[in-house]
């Protein structure tokens, strides 16, 4: 990571810029720290092996959005409890919820999805506490078309947690790049094709205040509400500028003479 300050408005401004997964494994450190410190912190605390963490997690632009998703062996992370009719169900494992407000908002079940993916070659033990925990195989042995439990995370929570800032500082802002290859002719971004999806890894930039207070997991939804209102309001305000430049526009023609008068105007030149 690369951090610099610089001074803004009289106050002491940071931006942390954090290349992309993939490039080298800052970020997923990050990650992966952050998992581990909120479930030793859960009110019952447990592992990520329990939880089933592949060690695998991604940020890339997808589909118009950018997308933060962190990947889990389907059998620890998902549970069966008993549902209507004394029917088996199946559900995410509750452990989840030791990241609520950290990396995902609103329902857990919201917030879990299911993929196909190549992933470390794994099997299920018991560990010294006799609960079940995944195991990865060492070296480069893969389980090709396995099926994954995806937790998709909100890019924004998730970069204030690991950068450890309250999202409440005004100064706090995430931005995200897209890289690739460029081409000469156009200058453009060339898209990396990873499955069905072509996506874009991304260099990301946290700016925050210097002396930001830390991250607060209850002022979470309150700041994603106000920066969608704000979003909405600058989209607001942009249509209303171009109406303006248009009806502008619009009387100005109707004020330019006529061919025919220009006609007129020349023959008397």
């Amino acid at each position: 990571m690369n951090s610099t300050t610089s001074i803004v408005n009289n106050q002491p401004v940071t931006r942390e810029v954090y290349e992309p997964i993939g490039v080298n494994h800052e970020l997923q450190a990050g990650v992966t720290k952050l998992l581990h410190d909120l479930a030793i912190r859960y009110t019952q605390p447990f592992t990520l092996a329990q939880l089933g963490y592949l060690h695998m997690n991604s940020i890339c632009y997808v589909n118009g959005e950018v997308q933060a998703k962190i990947y889990f062996a389907p059998e620890l992370a998902i549970t069966t409890t008993t549902g209507f009719g004394g029917r088996q169900v199946s559900v995410p494992n509750p452990k989840f919820e030791a990241f609520h407000n950290w990396l995902f908002v609103g329902s857990l079940k919201g917030a879990i999805e299911y993929d196909t993916l190549t992933v470390p070659k794994y099997h299920i033990d018991e560990d010294s506490s006799g609960q079940p925990a995944i195991s990865i195989t060492g070296g480069k042995k893969v389980i090709e078309d396995a099926e994954v439990v995806v937790l998709r995370c909100n890019p924004l929570c998730l970069m204030a947690a690991i950068t450890g800032v309250s999202m409440a500082d005004p100064n706090f802002d995430v931005s995200f790049e897209t890289i690739g290859k460029s081409d000469k002719k156009t200058g453009s971004q060339i898209m990396i094709s990873a499955g069905a999806n072509q996506q874009f890894p991304v260099k990301i930039t946290v700016t925050h205040s210097t002396n930001a207070e830390y991250y607060d997991p209850d002022l979470v939804v309150p700041c994603l509400l106000d920066r969608a209102k704000r979003a909405q309001s600058a989209i607001k305000t942009r249509k209303e500028l171009a109406l303006k430049a248009s009806e502008k526009a619009e009387k100005a023609a109707k004020k330019r003479p006529s061919n025919r008068q220009l006609d007129e105007y020349r023959k008397y030149r």
